[in-house]
């Protein structure tokens, strides 16, 4: 009992004592990431560690602190620059960031922990840093050239420990084995011999390993060729022709594709040529455009890609087109000889020959083959001399020229002769004028001049003669001599023109131009001036003495009498119905008018009245001096409608298709309805005989034209066009055509190929037909074939097919099997009936 008592006291006893001894708390200092991962750190890569004081809290400890230190320095790391310090906020931590460190960052670290009252603790870090692997002056795209030796290089710097390896396609690049690769300069040139595209093309990486990381640089190998020209051409015999183009076609092939450029060399300097108006440069192309001589020279093709260049040239020469030199007039009087001569420069054969008035002289046959010139023409050769003669003229060639020799020159050998020569390149023509001494004659002057007092009037005479004539000018007032101002004379060669600058009474009247050259007599035209005045109000006017349905025709003979001054250029007729007049307003702003040209004892028509119908007519005469008053009224008064005018046509005409077209014709007052064609063929000329029987065709009375497509080739046609209205019909018009052998092709060769496809489609649809049959007889014992050897040939087509199986499964029974079959099928209906009904199918044992 007392034991136990003892026991329990020391149970009650043993807790309060525990509490009543005071409690000392442990912490310690932590750094992260581990030690083992602050060594070789790449330098550039930023780097955060991370000391903590582990086990405390900031409620318990307010006043804790950390700093970092770096080994040597006194100072703690402090909040800026690339080694920092951070705290971030309750937390019992401070953080150390290295933003893009150094190998010079690397060293010992020392994080320096105060808490409970002081109580300090440390933990010492080695943190190092490497140079980080860099790819020097990469080269992410390497065209090693085909077929050659091919280095691949990956320049890199970075830490003595860095390793560099190669991979393509997956797979790490060993030295030696099929491929023959090496591996030199500490593995950064990769050794490929005799590269080949189709098995080396592709993407290789270099690597570059230093301790736990490495970089990769993905190089993208493509072979190339450096280029080769295969096409070079240019023009036959490397010559091109002056005044056309020449063309030079350069192709060249390559890896990468190459590019082209061409230079055209000029003393010993070459220059590039571009585009422009003169050449046209594209894809190795190069066309030239209007050859000139200076265009001649050495062209040369330049074919260059990223691995080298290829030249190819040519020289080319300009074959020169004729040059005439210039030649002068000529002047010769009656009867007496001209040589003219025609000289050229030019290269190859120049053929050569003079014109004049639609007459060529030339020479014939192979003296073509002398006419050389002075440029092309052998130093060696002698000149020779070559002619042609007619009555009168004499053509001989001479080494780089032709002449023509005309004798006993008269009149009508003057005027302009051409000289053309010619050569493959081209032509060239020059001009002389042959002039034959001749007394003037007067070729053309003005006509009768109407004029306004204070207006101008212009004179002009021109006139032919050898040598140019002199001019004078005469008038109402004797001699004229010019004054330059109210008076001008310009004369010049065979032509004259006199300008007064203001008419007045004294100027009008009769003016003479005179041409005079020392041969002969002098030559005289004359010019009458006429002074205008307003025209006198017309009188005589007659507009009734004829009636139609829908128009009128007028005369007006009070002019007949007058002088040029007085007379009208034009007639205004003024007309309004009777019935449609208003008497309260003016007459001529209620009245239709038309104008139409003044000529004596002419009848002029007025249109577009209506039928049935009474008009009351007024005329206004009109001259360039003003307009006279109105006439006296007349009247106009039309019938009822008529059958339509005449059609008349305008164009009838037979190639593939006879076309036949006209203009609508007068309708006499009543609308046209309709149009009618009638056609039918000559039979014959001599005698004349002609078919019965008329085709006719109807047409809208809006129609101004029809096809006649029905037409028979190399056929005559009587045609007839009638105008319809509801009055009547108008007269016929008729023509006759002749088809020619192309008439109606069209038609006739659609027809034809319709047939040909009918018939195609026919023939084919028949084929097909035939072989569905044989391939029913053949499989199915059905069709068209199967039946007509069942009923006609009296053959059994059932297949035998069950028959040879069963053969060949049954030999030995197959008689008796079939006797037994044949018995069977004397068994009655009723019978069969039985049978089915006693049990179900059966089976017959073999």
């Amino acid at each position: 009992m007392s034991i136990l008592m003892a026991m329990m006291v020391c149970c009650l006893l043993i807790p309060s004592l525990i509490f009543s001894i005071p409690l000392v708390q442990a912490w310690i200092v932590h750094t992260s990431p581990p030690n083992e991962h602050l060594l070789n750190r790449k330098s550039g890569e930023n780097l955060m560690v991370v000391c903590s004081i582990e086990g405390l809290t900031f409620d318990t400890e307010p006043d804790a602190s950390i700093d970092w230190y770096k080994h040597g320095h006194n100072r703690p790391i402090g909040r800026m620059g690339r080694v920092m310090t951070l705290t971030k906020g309750k937390a019992l931590s401070k953080q150390m960031m290295f933003v893009k460190p150094t190998v010079d960052d690397s060293g010992v670290y020392r994080c320096a922990a105060r808490a409970l009252g002081g109580e300090t603790q440390e933990k010492s870090i080695n943190i190092s840093f490497i140079r980080a692997a860099e790819f020097v002056d990469a080269q992410r795209e390497q065209h090693p050239q085909e077929g050659q030796d091919a280095e691949i290089v990956c320049r890199v710097s970075g830490d003595p420990s860095l390793e560099i390896f190669w991979q393509f396609n997956g797979n790490n690049i060993a030295e030696g084995g099929p491929r023959g690769y090496e591996l030199r300069d500490n593995n950064q040139v990769l050794f490929i011999p005799q590269f080949e595209s189709e098995q080396d093309d592709g993407e290789y990486l270099c690597n570059a390993a230093q301790f736990s990381s490495f970089e990769t640089l993905a190089i993208n190998v493509t072979a190339y060729a450096p280029p080769e020209i295969t096409v070079f051409e240019g023009p036959e015999f490397d010559r091109g022709y002056e005044g056309h183009s020449a063309q030079i076609q350069c192709q060249a092939v390559g890896k990468p594709k190459p590019e082209y450029k061409w230079h055209k060399s000029l003393d010993n300097v070459e220059e590039e040529i571009v585009t422009s108006d003169k050449y046209f440069v594209e894809n190795g192309l190069l066309v030239i455009h209007s050859l000139i001589p200076s265009d001649g020279g050495v062209y040369t093709c330049v074919a260059s890609n990223a691995v080298d260049e290829k030249r190819h040239s040519i020289n080319l020469t300009i074959f020169k087109r004729p040059r005439i030199k210039k030649m002068h007039n000529v002047t010769r009087e009656r009867g007496d000889s001209v040589d003219l001569r025609c000289s050229f420069t030019g290269d190859g054969v120049i053929k050569a020959k003079w014109v004049h008035q639609g007459e060529e002289w030339t020479l014939a046959g192979d003296d073509q083959q002398q006419l050389r010139s002075e440029e092309y023409t052998d130093k060696d050769d002698s000149t020779s001399i070559t002619t042609t003669k007619d009555s009168r003229t004499l053509l001989r060639a001479e080494e780089g020229a032709i002449v023509l020799r005309i004798e006993a020159l008269g009149e009508d050998d003057a005027g302009l002769y051409q000289c053309v020569a010619e050569n493959e390149a081209g032509s060239d023509r020059r001009s002389t004028f042959l002039s034959i001494t001749h007394e003037p004659t007067i070729t053309g002057h003005s006509d009768t001049q109407r004029a306004l007092a204070g207006s101008p009037v212009a004179l002009s005479c021109e006139a032919s003669a050898v040598p140019d004539p002199v001019w004078t000018w005469s008038g109402p007032q004797g001699v004229i001599e010019a004054d330059g101002i109210s008076r001008i004379i310009h004369s010049e060669g065979t032509s004259t023109k006199l300008l007064i600058a203001e008419a007045d009474e004294s100027d009008y009247g009769i003016y003479t131009c005179t041409a005079e050259n020392g041969i002969g007599s002098a030559v005289r035209a004359e010019i009458d001036v006429v002074q205008i005045f307003i025209p006198d109000t017309p009188s005589e006017v007659n507009c009734h003495e004829h009636i139609y349905p829908n128009f009128a025709t007028c005369r007006v003979d009070g002019f007949s009498d007058a002088d040029e001054g007085h007379r009208p250029t034009q007639l205004i007729f003024y007309y309004v119905k009777d019935t449609e007049v208003d008497r309260d307003s003016p007459w001529q702003f209620q009245a239709k008018n038309v104008t139409v040209p003044f000529s004596v004892g002419t009848a002029m028509r007025i249109s577009g009245l209506e039928p049935k119908s009474r008009y009351t007519v007024r005329v206004q005469a009109l001259n360039e001096a003003g307009e006279s008053d109105f006439s006296e009224s007349d009247f106009i008064e039309t019938t009822d409608p008529w059958a339509p005018e005449t059609p008349q046509v305008l164009r009838s005409e037979c190639l593939k298709v006879c076309t036949l077209s006209w203009r609508h014709p007068n309708d006499h007052g009543s609308p046209l309805t309709a149009y009618r064609v009638f056609v039918r063929e000559v039979l014959s000329d001599d005698p004349r005989e002609i078919a019965s029987d008329f085709d006719e065709v109807q047409l809208n009375a809006d129609q101004t034209s029809i096809d006649l497509k029905l037409l028979k080739p190399l056929r005559k046609y009587e045609i007839r066009l009638i105008a319809v209205n509801d009055v009547g019909s108008s007269n016929p018009y008729m023509v006759i055509l002749n088809t020619s052998e192309y008439t109606n092709e069209d038609q006739r060769g659609t027809t034809f190929n319709s047939t040909r496809i009918i018939l195609t489609v026919c023939f084919v649809l028949l084929f097909v037909l035939s072989v569905v049959d044989v391939v029913c007889f053949a499989t199915n014992r059905c069709g068209l074939l199967a039946c007509f050897c069942i009923n006609c040939l009296g053959r059994n087509i059932s297949s035998s097919k069950g028959k040879d199986i069963e053969r060949g499964s049954k030999s030995a029974e197959s008689n008796r099997l079939l006797n037994e079959g044949r018995a069977e099928v004397e068994i009655s209906a009723s019978d069969e009936k039985g049978a089915l009904q006693g049990g179900g199918p059966q089976s017959t044992p073999v």
